[in-house]
């Protein structure tokens, strides 16, 4: 059993109970956003620091722990001092009181935060006392972007410092929460966060303000501290401090104080966007319904409602009521009319009860949306080449980031099957099980008896996660859809491993052509493709050269790696397509581009059972990708080739 050491120094404060005050605990945590133990024990120690506010402050300082993020960007001079002072070596470690807990089982251990337990918070509130009081507040400036706070700190008995004795203010953001993860760990909700140390570290100090180290019983010292709100700060309504009276020759904080939010007595936020689905046919006007939430003080009875759709001018519309503190109501907008095309829709409230907004940061909520127009004629091709200025998605289509996060679909301008230019996921930024969708412009394809959708495709597993692609189709405007492809791990992989999660196809010979029969498509003239990724965190994943037509080939996929092949692929002038017949047979050849136009075709005679050879020769075939058929009797092979002079 593993057995849990404090240092003997906190349980000798003890013997000093007597005229002392009573502590509040202060417990110094060092997360990290781009750390996923930092983000899975989080959860768990603010369940067990809030259920013991009255007994226990904290302080989270996002370290760079090994790399940090915009949390520590934000105040990294300040938060790389914190972690000099006491040598963090890893994130999630905590600080209690100064001190840090020991693992007798493992050493390398030493202040992890699930150390800190239940039992420790209430023996050391009943057992430990404190040498000082202190009294903190602080008053806001009307417009939150100052504060004077106030900090009395008073000895209860006659004290003298192991080393200099220090006074820390620090400013905390009670709560974050953010729709984008700021880091690779997936942590969107932060807790107590050091935003700011007053006075705050330089080159050549740390924070603090310098006490003297040798304190009488009954002697007093006032802190007057005029404060800057950083304009890192996410939600003024959460801005609190927290000060503390620490001892640095021993490290042991004496004692600690906090002072709690002043919210904002006129604030409001949009919380929520609906009534616009993802794909619109057939109508011209949205009617948006927006939740408006009271985040202020005082009961909300007016307020302006912008909202914007693209980068036209913002509209207005006026919401009265009476709303309290904490609550929320819907509010129905206007009709807005709109053309076909992708549209994003802003929408966010101003002067509530006519009085400027000063905490704007989380105040808009967004909805991305298309209308769909006339379908597009096939065959539909799109090779995602690059343009200037970069275009990502192209005209017409949609991506679909559920998460809000960092990482979805996006493009490259350098890497590409034929040509430059693809679309790619990059799996490893995106944590296990995180959706993303990339949606095609609607297809027409009234005119096609049959369907078919080709791509190319280039991953590479990394170890053996199993990063998939789902393919996905609509032909009633997205309220249904069919799965088409599914591939996974092994089966997704047109590449050896690569272990470094920064695969990159190194030749044509990495890229696979797919085949993807749409049976029940052909006559629908409303046709919509979605490619859906999900993540195993595993490697880079790329697509390209999409063509949905009506495949006068009538291509099929086929599992004929056995059975045909061509070789060299891709090729300059000539090629020799290997295939193997059951029986004798008849055999043709052609060759089409991606547009579908037969650009070779020739019967190449009587073949025997068995392995065969054809040499094909690319004389007048223009640089590019095109589809090899060979017919033998009623067996048809397809493969695709490249041809590069």
């Amino acid at each position: 059993m593993k057995k849990i050491i404090l240092f003997c120094a906190l349980l000798c404060f003890s013997a000093y109970a007597f005229a002392q005050s009573q502590r509040t605990e202060l417990y110094e945590v060092f997360g990290c956003e781009n750390s996923a133990p930092s983000a899975s024990l989080d959860p768990a120690l603010q369940t067990l620091l809030n259920t013991n506010h009255s007994k226990i402050l904290s302080i989270t300082y996002e370290a760079a722990l090994p790399t940090g993020a915009t949390l520590f960007n934000a105040d990294r001079r300040d938060i790389t001092s914190r972690t000099g002072y006491y040598g963090a070596p890893f994130a999630p470690y905590g600080r209690f009181d100064g001190l840090e807990f020991r693992n007798a089982a493992d050493t390398t251990k030493n202040g992890i935060v699930s150390l800190l337990t239940q039992n420790i918070i209430d023996t050391t509130y009943a057992d430990v006392n404190s040498p000082f009081t202190i009294s903190l507040s602080h008053t806001m400036h009307p417009a939150y972007d100052t504060a004077v706070v106030t900090m009395t700190i008073t000895a209860s008995k006659a004290f003298t410092a192991a080393g200099n004795l220090t006074a820390q203010l620090v400013l905390e953001e009670a709560a974050i929460h953010l729709t984008a993860a700021p880091g690779t760990s997936g942590q969107k909700d932060f807790y107590n966060v050091c935003r700011a140390m007053i006075p705050g570290a330089t080159t050549t100090t740390s924070p603090g303000t310098g006490l003297p180290t040798t304190w009488t019983l009954g002697q007093t010292q006032t802190l007057t501290i005029n404060v800057r709100i950083p304009g890192s700060i996410y939600d003024k309504n959460q801005i609190c401090f927290v000060g503390f009276v620490q001892d640095d020759g021993n490290l042991h904080v004496q004692q600690a104080a906090y002072s709690a939010p002043q919210h904002i007595l006129n604030d409001a936020q949009a919380t929520a966007l609906t009534g616009i689905p993802t794909f619109l046919c057939g109508v011209n006007f949205i009617t948006p319904t927006v939740t408006i939430k009271n985040t202020g003080a005082d009961t909300l009875k007016a307020s302006s409602i912008n909202y914007q759709l693209d980068a036209a001018t913002a509209l207005i519309d006026y919401w009265t009521g009476v709303l309290a503190p904490g609550a929320s109501m819907n509010v129905t907008l206007p009709n807005i009319t709109i053309a076909a095309g992708t549209h994003i829709l802003k929408v966010w409230p101003a002067y509530p009860n006519g009085v400027t907004d000063i905490n704007t940061n989380f105040d808009t909520q967004t909805a991305n949306f298309i209308l769909e127009g006339t379908g597009a004629a096939v065959p539909f091709i799109e090779p995602f080449n690059p343009s200037t200025p970069p275009a990502f998605p192209p005209a017409g289509w949609l991506v679909v980031n559920p998460d809000n996060d960092a990482t979805t679909w996006g493009a490259s301008g350098t890497i590409g099957d034929i040509a430059a230019g693809c679309a790619r996921m990059r799996f490893p930024r995106s944590l296990p099980g995180r959706k993303d969708y990339l949606y095609t412009a609607n297809v027409d394809l009234s005119a096609a008896s049959t369907a078919t959708l080709t791509f190319n495709l280039a991953h590479a597993q990394a170890r053996t996660e199993s990063d998939s692609l789902i393919i996905l189709a609509s032909s009633d405007c997205g309220v249904t859809w069919t799965s088409v492809y599914a591939k996974g791990g092994a089966a997704l992989a047109t590449a050896p491993h690569d272990t470094t999660q920064t695969f990159v196809p190194a030749d044509t010979s990495q890229w696979k052509t797919q085949f993807v029969n749409l049976p029940t498509f052909g006559g629908s003239n409303n046709v919509i493709v979605c490619f859906k990724a999900v993540s195993a965190q595993g490697n880079n994943l790329y697509i390209d050269d999409i063509n949905i037509s009506n495949s006068p080939m009538g291509i099929v996929e086929h599992a004929v790696s056995n059975h045909f092949s061509v070789f060299p692929n891709p090729f300059s002038d000539n090629t020799t397509l290997a295939f193997t017949l059951g029986q004798p047979e008849n055999v043709t050849l052609d060759v089409y581009s991606l547009t579908g136009q037969c650009v070779y075709s020739a019967s190449k005679g009587h073949y025997s059972a068995g392995k065969n050879t054809i040499s094909f020769s690319a004389t007048g075939l223009a640089n590019g990708m095109y589809f090899l058929k060979l017919t033998a009797g009623s067996n048809t092979l397809n493969q695709k080739i490249s041809v590069r002079h």
